[in-house]
């Protein structure tokens, strides 16, 4: 359970985060900031936010609505927005996004998923997914055009498509 302060500090630390971005699908940074803290039960079953915060308290990153156990006899789940501080250098960003990434697949993969299916809010979130994790674009877009990215937790591969 947040406590107010817990809340307001990762608020603004997604906010800083966030305030340089270019936004796929229309989003802003208000909205990322709204989306990630709220509450509510999401659809797909229960789900937790994975934080890193550093020796002095700061807040180093986050990946936020990971799903805990798969309702769906499928194993496909979704997680929601990932950040780290931009305060800190390139490679220490890398090495806290790797940990929070790889955690986040260790929690859906022990919660019995076998698949992630995400969509991608920024460009840089995007390449470095592709890049560091291997997730693929899937070939057809959503309704409203959004490009969902693929990774599969039991071979650790995307789907291969054309690009």
């Amino acid at each position: 359970m947040y406590t107010w302060w817990r809340r307001k500090a990762l608020g603004d630390a997604i906010l800083n985060a966030f305030k340089d971005s270019t936004f796929n699908q229309g989003y802003s940074t208000e909205d990322v900031a709204r989306d990630c803290l709220r509450l509510q039960r999401l659809p797909g079953g229960p789900r937790r936010n994975l934080i890193a915060v550093g020796e002095n308290g700061k807040i180093l990153g986050a990946v936020f609505h990971v799903p805990t156990r798969s309702e769906n006899r499928q194993g496909v789940g979704s997680y929601g927005w990932f950040f780290t501080s931009p305060d800190l250098p390139l490679e220490r960003r890398a090495n806290i996004a790797n940990s929070l990434i790889e955690e986040t697949h260790t929690v859906m993969k022990n919660g019995g998923f076998s698949e992630v299916f995400v969509n991608m809010g920024t460009q840089e979130g995007k390449l470095f997914l592709k890049r560091r994790h291997g997730y693929t674009p899937m070939e057809h877009p959503t309704k409203l055009g959004e490009k969902v990215w693929h990774k599969d937790l039991r071979t650790g591969k995307g789907e291969e498509t054309e690009v």
